[in-house]
């Protein structure tokens, strides 16, 4: 529907006061986490630690923002609505930072915390790390916000999730004009559905579920390469500042995990084979029309190698053991 003809219906006024109260909802709710602090060790921050007014104001706010994003999907009121909704989600992610934590997390999220600190406090380098990402932006973030680094870790974990729930949308914005799945992957994101019980069951600094959860970055920038015109992507200077900018992230992705870098990698040379499959055998085809991804596919391997070969976990995880005789 239009918002320039449904301004002054009834429904559409419906719907703002609805999103109005959506959000004081969401504001109660995480002034109510934040009013009632952690005073000691808690068993559970989901189950029982939280306050019931957070987990109402939390209800109230998703109810709200599904039901007008659903019943609006042509208005600008779908847009605050998917707002409001990953707002709410934010707001569960951020329960550790409102309720005042020192940290959350037990196993590997210390490990990462200590490896943090001692690589802040140089005792350990960067270069020592497998995958240095997560404490790399951690003492980045320490040194823009300036706070603990027990802290730090936790709004960068914040951040990776913030990056979830914006780019799913977004890539799905990017492959369809139709408003309504953009709604719908947004939606979808809100479950953070990488969060389960098959080894990614983490809300706290862990390598590998973090770089999941900013798969959909890597994905919004290779769907935006294949499909973008070409003139966007092609410039005067050498290296095209997108072009750029996708290498940076393609980049990233190895320090943040080579694991993932190599799920990529796997990925991008079937795109580069279909794209020459397609360019040798049905060159009218849409797929022979796209930018190749030869250059990008062979920068990821390039970074994959560079960085991991040489390294004992790589080469444990790669080394084949010998048949027993």
């Amino acid at each position: 529907m239009s918002t320039l003809t449904t301004s002054d219906t009834p429904a559409f006024r419906v719907q703002k006061i609805a999103l109005a109260v959506g959000y004081l909802a969401l504001a109660g709710a995480v002034l109510y986490a934040y009013g009632a602090p952690t005073t000691g060790y808690e068993i559970s921050i989901y189950t029982q630690a939280t306050p019931i007014g957070f987990w109402l104001g939390f209800a109230v706010a998703v109810a709200i923002a599904v039901g007008v994003t659903l019943y609006a999907p042509e208005g600008y009121l779908s847009l605050a609505g998917l707002a409001l909704g990953g707002g709410a989600v934010l707001a569960l992610a951020g329960l550790p930072i409102l309720r005042n934590y020192f940290f959350y997390g037990t196993g590997d999220a210390m490990t990462h915390l200590g490896w943090t600190k001692d690589l802040y406090g140089g005792v350990l380098s960067a270069f020592g790390l497998f995958y240095p990402g997560i404490h790399t932006s951690t003492l980045f973030m320490k040194g823009v916000v300036g706070v603990a680094i027990a802290r730090s870790m936790l709004l960068v974990v914040l951040a990776y999730v913030l990056a979830y729930v914006v780019f799913v949308p977004l890539c799905v914005r990017s492959m369809t004009s139709h408003r309504g799945a953009m709604l719908l992957g947004g939606f979808g994101a809100f479950l953070l559905l990488p969060i389960n019980h098959l080894g990614m069951n983490y809300m706290t600094p862990h390598p590998i579920t973090d770089s999941v959860l900013l798969a959909p970055v890597v994905l919004y920038f290779l769907i935006n390469y294949l499909t973008s015109p070409a003139d966007v992507f092609d410039s005067r200077f050498p290296v095209p500042a997108l072009t750029a900018l996708f290498a940076v992230v393609l980049g990233a992705s190895v320090l943040y995990h080579p694991q993932q870098a190599a799920n990529y990698i796997i990925l991008f040379i079937t795109i580069s084979v279909t794209q020459f499959v397609y360019r040798s055998v049905r060159p009218d085809s849409r797929i022979a029309d796209q930018k190749t991804l030869y250059g990008p596919t062979m920068f990821l391997i390039g970074s994959f190698m560079l960085w991991s070969v040489g390294r004992g976990r790589y080469e444990q995880s790669v080394r084949v053991s010998p048949r027993s005789s």
